[in-house]
């Protein structure tokens, strides 16, 4: 009976899939940023508003509230816009556990 309960308590505390995909997906995220920041290779607006799935005012919005710096060539480093979404996956991960 006790290892009934205790394998219960096991599987109730066990992270759904939708915490494992975040999770995965987080993983992934840190490995990619750790490797844009060694390449500092730039992204054009168009690479960032794809790569965080936003509409372009949403990513004008966060040039203008200082999440993200455009180059004077208009481009951002990739690592920038990766560490946006990043900090955004990471935040749904935190509300998936709670």
């Amino acid at each position: 009976m006790k290892s009934e309960q205790g394998e219960l308590k096991f599987f109730a505390t066990f992270p759904s899939k939708e915490t494992l995909r975040l999770l995965l997906e987080w993983h992934a995220l840190y490995e990619e940023l750790q490797l844009e920041k060694k390449r500092m290779s730039l992204c054009t607006e168009t690479d960032a508003i794809k790569l965080l799935d936003i509409p372009a005012r949403k990513l004008h919005q966060y040039v203008k509230e200082g999440y993200l710096k455009r180059k004077p060539s208009g481009e951002f480093f990739k690592y920038q816009v990766i560490k946006l979404l990043f900090e955004v996956k990471q935040e749904e991960l935190y509300q998936s556990i709670s």
